[in-house]
């Protein structure tokens, strides 16, 4: 009896046993589920890159560790325009973005201020020729040399617009008459094609494609557009989804210090970082060191009262629908 009773023992401490550790296991699974639900353990971060040099600042953090360090994975989805860009954005398809323009963000917030924020800003510093990434291009045997002799000329513009309403702004300033001037809409990274098929009679260009023109022999007409006219202006930026700081809020931190930690490389490392970008755009590596990038400054260094003279320069301009407040806009972790 005494044996019969020992090994019921056994058995029944065997199945509580089972029990525990069912309870256990099917308990972390819910609450596995539910954290992973609620943000908390995905360290995956969408952000929206388009083919320009300027996202080395988000390349180079890949490439360095940078973001590894900080528990960021970067999922990098393919984005041509600043508009596909923030409707992504606003849409929650995407968590965060590299540069686009500032003014597209900006209109979209004045529409919805709870969409999105600022994360970093960038610009064309006007007292250095190795940072002017915009140009006026045309094929080397054309007589355009001037402003003027755009007119009557088609001229490819990336489809965003800021960029066309910049590049508007700038033919108006140096007495260009539009109604004699046809824009053409073309990404960035199909705009020399255009321009060798003969389709296009001038490029407005961003860089790496700058530098892949000058390899190809083309002419500069004009180069630094935004310093030139909108001196030390914070045209780009980079934006984060207000989607991603409700619900991940220590993810958006990790990420914002992850940036500011590549922000920083970047600008110390510009010659070294530069040679990353043939693994990210398709750009010859002899030609990679010869490009030139517009400089952010890390988030930790933002200059608000230049954005908001920005913003109301923009307004005047009439490419912002209404003037803005953009203090609210920025995103400073609590």
């Amino acid at each position: 009896m005494s044996m019969f009773l020992k090994n019921k023992f056994l058995v029944s401490a065997l199945v509580l046993i089972v029990l525990i550790f069912g309870s256990f296991v099917i308990y972390k699974f819910y609450n596995g589920q539910k954290a992973e639900v609620s943000g908390q353990t995905s360290n995956k971060v969408k952000v929206g890159l388009g083919p320009y040099a300027s996202n080395i600042y988000i390349y180079a953090g890949i490439e360095q560790g940078i973001f590894a360090r900080h528990n960021i994975e970067i999922d990098q989805i393919n984005i041509n325009t600043s508009t596909d860009a923030i409707n992504a954005l606003v849409a929650n398809n995407i968590d965060s973005t590299g540069y686009f323009s500032l003014d597209v963000g900006l209109n979209a917030l004045i529409s919805d201020p709870n969409a999105f924020k600022i994360l970093a800003t960038g610009y064309e510093k006007a007292d250095t020729d190795d940072e002017m990434g915009t140009s006026i291009i045309t094929k080397s045997s054309s007589t355009i040399s001037s402003f003027k002799d755009l007119e009557g000329k088609k001229i490819a513009v990336q489809p965003s617009p800021f960029a066309i309403g910049v590049f508007k702004n700038v033919l108006t300033k140096n007495g260009v008459d539009l109604s004699k001037v046809e824009i053409v809409q073309i990404v960035a990274s199909d705009q020399i094609q255009i321009l060798e098929a003969g389709s296009v009679d001038v490029a407005f260009i961003y860089e790496p494609y700058v530098a892949i023109s000058q390899s190809k022999n083309f002419k500069i007409v004009q180069s630094g557009i935004y310093t030139k006219y909108y001196k030390d202006a914070p045209a780009l930026a980079f934006f984060i989804s207000n989607n991603l700081i409700k619900n991940k809020p220590e993810i958006s931190k990790q990420y914002r210090e992850a940036l500011t930690e590549s922000i920083e490389y970047v600008n110390q490392n510009r010659e070294t970082s530069m040679k990353l970008l043939p693994k990210y755009i398709k750009i010859d590596p002899e030609i990679a060191p010869k490009v030139k990038i517009f400089t952010f400054d890390d988030p930790n260094k933002i200059n608000i009262e230049n954005i908001q003279n920005y913003a109301d320069f923009s307004a005047t301009q009439g490419v912002l629908k209404a003037k803005v407040d953009v203090k609210d806009l920025i995103y400073t972790p609590r």
